[in-house]
């Protein structure tokens, strides 16, 4: 038995399951967790990557590189990211900035050590420029300088921590034919024969952008220019919103049988 907020029969707080670390911490009123009455705990709940499973996830990464030390730099970062992918996506809902950012800076090492015994008469700066680009303001990007945009290493930082998401509604599928609800949620992502309607459900986060109502399975959808092309409008996302058809009926100001041209998005 342990205690998850302060230490228990010589046992320290938190416990570690499914490869996370559960533990409370005391905090102030801002950051305290609370019940469901409103009423402050005076603690936080923070789940991170537990210290077993970082250094499992190190012992792989640092294996996969021992046995490719001969191999193209190419073949080495496409083993690396398939393990780096895969526990980034594991780790990424929980506390794991702090974790990925030291993730990083351990596996700069474990590269450069690799580079180095290629190339034991070569200088650091040599070694540095023949296997290192720059990108983005970042001088230490792993890439093979003949593929740099398919052949690049990915940092653990650049996967988001503390990622959310969403659970999916009752019995719900893809294949159901609800373009506002997936549209909504998934953007271009989702397979619809408007993609562009499902950017702007996206963006317009379920909702008309003329009355705010949200949008209803079996609802007429319309595309409302904000620029006419009358006026040199165009076709893009930026100068389109999603509208009811009565709505767009409103917003032009005619009457039934006398509408003006539009875009329809209603399939």
């Amino acid at each position: 038995m342990v205690h998850t907020l302060v230490e228990y029969k010589d046992n320290k707080p938190g416990f570690d399951f499914l490869g996370f670390s559960i533990r409370q911490f005391k905090v102030g009123k801002n950051h305290s967790g609370k019940t469901c009455k409103g009423k402050v705990l005076g603690f936080k709940t923070i789940i991170q990557p537990s210290n077993k499973k970082i250094v499992e996830h190190y012992k792989s990464l640092a294996d996969s590189t021992h046995k490719l030390k001969t191999a193209p730099q190419s073949k080495l970062i496409w083993t690396l990211n398939s393990i780096i992918r895969g526990w980034c996506n594991y780790q990424s809902p929980w506390n794991s900035a702090k974790t990925f950012s030291k993730l990083n800076y351990l596996v700069w090492r474990l590269l450069w050590r690799w580079a180095k015994r290629r190339h034991p008469n070569k200088g650091n700066r040599w070694i540095a420029k023949r296997y290192w680009l720059q990108r983005d303001g970042d001088n230490w990007v792993f890439a093979d300088k003949k593929i740099p945009e398919t052949a690049k290493l990915h940092k653990h930082s650049s996967y988001k921590a503390g990622q959310q998401w969403t659970k999916v509604q009752g019995n719900r599928s893809t294949f159901d034919g609800d373009e506002i609800y997936w549209g909504q949620r998934l953007g271009d992502k989702y397979l619809t024969t408007d993609p562009q309607k499902a950017r702007l459900l996206m963006r317009q986060e379920g909702k008309c952008a003329h009355c705010k109502q949200v949008f209803k399975p079996g609802d007429i959808l319309e595309k409302h220019h904000l620029i006419p092309h009358s006026k040199g409008g165009n076709n893009k996302d930026d100068n389109l919103v999603l509208v009811h058809l009565h709505c767009h009926d409103k917003i032009h100001g005619k009457k039934s049988g006398k509408r003006s041209t539009r875009v329809s998005s209603h399939k």
